[in-house]
């Protein structure tokens, strides 16, 4: 008694024990969200970021490499022409050079040297042909683009320069004409503008720089960039094909660099460390306070519903003092919760059993003969009792069988539910997805901003994303369909034709999101596509409660096992379905009784007893076949199941024929 009584004192408050738990129930999502978008949703996002950057660049380095590669045909083709047409005299060449210049719309300069790479024909628009005179004999021999040019006999650009035509930053493309050199300065002032372009509305700083790392063009800045060079970022040395985290002009960027075949320039495509992922700090600020207010109204709810039960089962223990104490007058108690409203009737229930047996031992003790006679009395409503409660097991044999039958649909309701989330979930991210895309290209229609490149991003999005809804609710109909046919099967235990096999893989996916729980395998050799006119549902029922009772008893102790399903067709019209596994087998003793109803070896570990009973009576009775065991200790068991093809329309059917390797019939299951 009194290690008793210490016992109790250091027992906690069902309030502080009922809130402790409902606070770690709350807390479990709220800590798994948080890591679902640290782990997940934070990468993808800043991938996103990075791959929005190597686009850009991208798209800028194909632009440039496709302006100067046009510049280099024109060029080509008419240094082509020269090679063909040697002997042209110098004032025709003049004239097609004049030609030339007035209507390319790359070129503000045309050169043609002598074989000692002196100007020797100038072709200059008709604006500016006023300045022939002053580049007429120039020597270019000097400049380092004409002697490369001849070095390896192809096309070669100069670094940027200053133009004595145009005043403006240029560029010169020189090609060897046999000894003489074809010279063309293409105006780069318009590259600011383009850079700015592509920065998606200051977005993005988007840089052009030259061989030298010159900075040529900056969507940032505008005036005279000759003076600026950007040789000391690592960004602009490496061609990272990622980006980068950098520093320019005090300001921390992130960005990467991509380079433009032809004159050799780089672009360097970057943007704010905090501009960049700031939604990702948005989102997590959103995070953390949605999951503050969820954790809040968890306690809010945690401690109300504590309190109220905390103080009904304190009404309880009052009301059990109060009749050890002698007092019958407990008022009838309703609560919304039924188990509180059992527990108050069971106490009136007791309340009045031992005012009645008071009542009983006061007459007995008041007359022998009364006492005689009450006995009597007592014994005849006694044996009147044993029958009733005699009813009444059988009564609750009944329903236990079809709570097994309930809680089985109950575990193919949840698998499912588990093995649709996925899909839908899938699902409602790409739908998502897909209506924030739409609603950026519907805002840049809008305000009349919409490019090129944004449509046909989002024209792939768009596709993707249908791709991703297509292929998951494709996925969640399959799984409706095999999950309705189950359910209704197992619901109805209608009478129907079927497939074996079908109706075999059908179980064993509803099975699925609970064997993947355990390390054990389920192996379906059944290839009988052999047609049935029997009860689908019933034989369901079956099979999964032959694959619980192996995961149950089978594998006890064990950390792997195999559950394996074979089928085959026997004489006549009668099939055999085996479900067999490796575990440790059924003892001797045990096997005659393994039917019996409430027989199990694990009470209170998980077993029923009604497992094998159920599959017993469903086997001989409605599917109309016969069942058999056989097992032996440390190498498994193996049931078989003789099924006729056409279930009888009562409990009698013929026999199935016998076979020298068939296992013992639930007739006899201790042969």
């Amino acid at each position: 008694m009194a290690a008793t009584a210490a016992q109790t004192d250091k027992a906690r408050p069902l309030l502080w024990t009922l809130a402790g738990r409902f606070l770690l129930v709350a807390l479990l999502p709220i800590l798994t969200m948080g890591l679902l978008f640290y782990l997940y949703y934070a990468p993808l996002m800043r991938s996103a970021v990075e791959q929005r950057q190597q686009l850009a660049a991208d798209t800028t380095a194909q632009q440039l490499q496709r302006h100067f590669s046009i510049a280099n045909r024109e060029l080509s083709a008419l240094a082509a022409l020269f090679r063909h047409n040697r002997q042209l005299p110098v004032a025709q060449l003049q004239t097609l050079l004049d030609a030339y210049a007035d209507s390319s719309d790359f070129y503000e300069a045309i050169y043609l040297t002598d074989a000692e790479s002196r100007i020797q024909v100038i072709g200059l628009p008709q604006a500016k042909r006023h300045l022939r005179q002053n580049l007429a004999g120039l020597d270019l021999s000097a400049r380092d683009f004409v002697r490369q040019a001849h070095q390896q006999q192809q096309a070669y650009w100069s670094n940027s320069f200053l133009s004595t035509v145009s005043a403006r930053p240029a560029v010169a493309l020189a090609l060897p004409v046999g000894r003489r050199s074809l010279v063309g300065e293409v105006a780069i002032s318009p590259l600011p503008q383009l850079a700015h372009q592509l920065s998606l509305d200051g977005t993005l700083q988007v840089r052009i720089v030259d061989r030298q790392y010159q900075l040529i063009a900056d969507s940032q800045r505008q005036g005279d960039l000759q003076q600026l060079n950007l040789g000391h970022l690592a960004v602009l040395q490496d061609d990272a094909p990622s980006p980068r985290e950098f520093t320019l002009d005090g300001q921390r960027l992130t960005g990467l660099a991509r380079q433009v075949d032809g004159p050799g320039w780089r672009v360097l495509v970057a943007q704010p460390v905090e501009q960049a992922y700031a939604l990702i700090q948005a989102t997590w600020q959103r995070l953390l306070i949605a999951l503050g207010l969820t954790l809040t109204l968890g306690l809010l709810f945690a401690g109300a519903t504590s309190w109220a039960l905390a103080g009904r089962i304190s009404l309880f223990s009052r009301h059990a003092r109060a009749i050890a104490a002698g007092d019958y007058q407990l008022p009838l108690e309703h609560s919304r919760i039924a188990e509180l409203n059992d527990l108050s009737h069971s106490l009136q229930r007791m309340v009045a059993a031992i005012h009645e047996r008071e009542s009983d031992y006061r007459e007995l003790n008041a007359s022998l003969e009364q006492r005689i006679n009450d006995r009597t009395e007592a014994l005849r409503q006694s044996n009147s009792e044993l029958s009733s409660a005699m009813q009444i097991l059988q009564h609750t044999q009944s329903e236990l069988v079809q709570s097994e039958k309930l809680a089985a649909l109950g575990a193919l309701v949840a698998g499912i539910a588990h093995e649709l989330n996925t899909p839908i979930g899938n699902s409602l991210m790409a739908a998502s997805s897909l209506q924030d895309f739409s609603r950026e290209v519907a805002s840049a229609i809008s305000d009349g901003t919409l490019k090129r490149s944004a449509l046909e991003s989002f024209l792939a999005d768009n596709q993707t994303a249908s791709d991703i809804l297509i292929r998951n609710l494709r996925r969640a109909s399959e799984l409706i369909s095999s999950f309705k046919q189950v359910a209704v099967d197992q619901a109805s235990a209608q009478r129907r034709q079927f497939h074996l096999d079908e109706v075999v893989s059908e179980i064993l996916i509803t099975l699925g999101p609970s064997l993947k729980k355990t390390p054990y395998r389920v192996v379906n050799q059944v290839q009988l596509h052999e047609e049935l006119d029997s009860y689908p549902g019933p034989l369901g029922q079956v099979l999964v409660n032959l694959i619980n009772n192996a995961l149950l008893h089978a594998f006890h102790a064990r950390e792997q096992g195999c559950i394996e399903l074979r089928g085959q067709t026997l004489p006549g019209d009668w099939l055999e379905l085996q479900v067999c596994d490796d575990g440790i087998g059924i003892a001797d003793e045990h096997l005659p009784r393994i039917f019996d109803p409430f027989f199990t070896t694990r009470l209170g570990q998980g077993g029923s007893g009604l497992g094998l009973h159920i599959v017993h009576n469903l086997v001989s009775g409605v599917l109309g076949g016969k069942l058999g065991v056989r097992s032996q200790l440390g190498q498994g068991t193996c049931f078989t199941l003789r099924l006729p093809r056409v279930a009888p329309l009562t409990s009698s059917s013929p026999p199935p024929p016998d076979r020298a390797d068939a296992s013992t019939p639930t007739a006899n299951p201790a042969a």
